[in-house]
């Protein structure tokens, strides 16, 4: 550090003014000036070059005047040092302080060698040492001369001092240990709170899987319903046709050739060809019109048979359709027609079936076909299905739904192939 330059301003404000010209007596024995402040209106007359000088400002409990003084000085633009001068067992007032915008603190009653540290530390330089410290004036009493012997060292003060701070330190702890206390029941609340989300998932999860369950149970009852209502409507065409026959004459029964009755049944696949399947389309429509019936028909394609052909063989290709055809009449039900119209296409007429389950039952074909493609001898096929259904098509014949279904198998050729595609109303 470098010795103080004469001239130095130090800024001094006391509530008590014998006190503060006692004070100002000790501050100018440094070789610096001291300007007294008298209130927060001699804050405004204060001259520019004053605006880096530290402040050293009182603060007492009850008395607002030094936290106004602390506040004018910071809006002031005094932003350099500002110590509250204050008792040590004025805590709060040191906190009111600190808030207010202060930057240190120095306990009184001062002594020299606080005081000259304190000046040093302000200045940012040297300053004079001050006379030996007297006894310690008391806090409101006058102020001691400078000059007098050391104080003893079971000086109350610092035993006050002392004390207050183990008290300090006592209520930290405690409130540490609250603390700690508080998060360890909050961590406890926030545990048992994640337990209980949990739980209540589980709870969901499987009051979700029984009513799915329930659900699946009612659509099976309502298909087993249909399916015996279909029966029964059956029998009863079948009675009425019997009827309707003994009262007529018996008529003649054309020949049939055995080239008509081969044609009926596809040769590779053994199943029906396209004949038999309008028959069954025509039957099947005019009893769901008849019978208010659900009425659904899927159009399978084999996906790239061409080219799949070209590259595998015609062999292949054959094994390839008669893989299909065992994966159709293996998961279709008895009522349920599967025939073969064309060279790599198949139609399934699902009676009783609505749009919802002829999606399910077309989306399983196609996950049993890639599972028995997977153990073929010969690389594995894929197919596109269309699904029409007369509950959501308006058709006046039965060839037009066969249509409608095959429209859609093109629209899921054109999605990307391998999936089921819908068709609606046109």
């Amino acid at each position: 550090m470098t010795p103080v330059a004469q001239g130095a301003t130090i800024l001094l404000y006391m509530v008590d003014q014998g006190e503060r010209v006692a004070l100002q007596s000790r501050l100018e024995s440094s070789d610096v000036n001291v300007r007294a402040i008298a209130g927060s209106e001699d804050i405004a007359a204060l001259p520019a070059e004053h605006g880096a000088a530290p402040c050293f400002v009182e603060v007492r409990d009850g008395d607002e005047s030094g936290l106004r003084i602390i506040r004018k000085l910071r809006e002031a633009g005094f932003t350099r040092n500002i110590v509250v001068l204050s008792s040590n067992r004025d805590m709060e007032c040191r906190m009111a302080a600190r808030d207010a915008g202060a930057d240190d603190y120095l306990a009184t009653p001062i002594r020299n060698i606080d005081l000259q540290m304190r000046l040093a530390r302000c200045l940012g330089a040297e300053v004079p040492p001050l006379p030996a410290d007297g006894p310690a004036p008391p806090a409101d009493g006058p102020a001691p001369p400078a000059d007098g012997p050391a104080p003893p060292v079971d000086d109350p003060a610092v035993e006050v001092d002392t004390q207050a701070t183990v008290l300090a330190l006592e209520e930290a702890r405690a409130s540490t240990r609250a603390a700690h206390d508080e998060v360890d029941l909050m961590r406890r609340a926030v545990e048992a709170a994640r337990l209980e989300i949990e739980f209540a998932r589980a709870d969901a999860q499987g009051a979700r899987a029984l009513a799915e369950s329930k659900v699946q149970e009612m659509l099976e009852n309502e298909r087993r319903t249909r399916q015996l209502q279909s029966q029964a409507h059956t029998l009863i065409e079948v009675a009425e046709a019997r009827q309707m026959a003994s009262h007529r004459e018996p008529a003649r029964v054309p020949s049939v050739s055995g080239e008509e009755r081969k044609s009926d049944v596809d040769e590779l696949t053994r199943l029906l060809g396209p004949g038999p399947l309008q028959e069954h389309l025509d039957r099947e429509y005019a009893r769901s019109r008849r019978y208010g019936h659900a009425l659904s028909v899927l159009f399978v394609d084999v996906d790239a048979f061409a080219r799949y052909c070209k590259r595998h063989g015609s062999d292949a290709g054959d094994s390839a359709l008669c893989l299909v055809a065992d994966v159709l009449r293996a998961a279709l039900r008895v009522p349920d027609i599967v025939a073969r119209p064309g060279s790599d296409t198949f139609a399934i007429l699902a009676t009783d079936t609505s749009e919802e389950e002829a999606l399910l039952l077309g989306n399983r074909l196609r996950q049993e076909l890639a599972m028995e493609s997977r153990h073929g001898s010969w690389p594995a096929v894929t197919v596109s299905i269309g699904i029409a259904s007369a509950e959501r098509i308006s058709v006046s014949r039965a060839s037009d739904l066969l249509e409608a279904a095959s429209r859609a198998m093109s629209e899921a050729k054109k999605n990307g192939r391998d999936r089921c595609c819908i068709a609606m109303e046109s």
